[in-house]
């Protein structure tokens, strides 16, 4: 087989790659995500979800809660605090 028509070959090859990959966005593009990729969103979504409520535990635990509902007028430092 001549040079020339294995280049051609060559050249074909290429070319179907590249009609199966445009083929291929085209399909993604119209078909949307696929199950997986939702399943995949889904669990990064309830992992984002599970680290929120880690954090606001935290949060929780370090607010100090007044036993009585009152307001401060004026605070006097005690004689031993700096």
């Amino acid at each position: 087989m001549p040079i020339a028509r294995l280049d051609q070959a060559d050249a074909l090859h290429e070319n179907q790659r590249a009609v199966d990959q445009a083929r291929s966005a085209y399909e993604q593009a119209v078909n949307g995500y696929t199950k997986e990729e939702h399943e995949i969103a889904a669990a990064n979504v309830g992992k984002a979800l599970a680290d929120i409520k880690a954090v606001q535990s935290i949060i929780d635990q370090m607010v100090v809660y007044a036993p009585v509902a009152s307001q401060v007028a004026s605070a006097r430092p005690m004689p031993d605090s700096r």
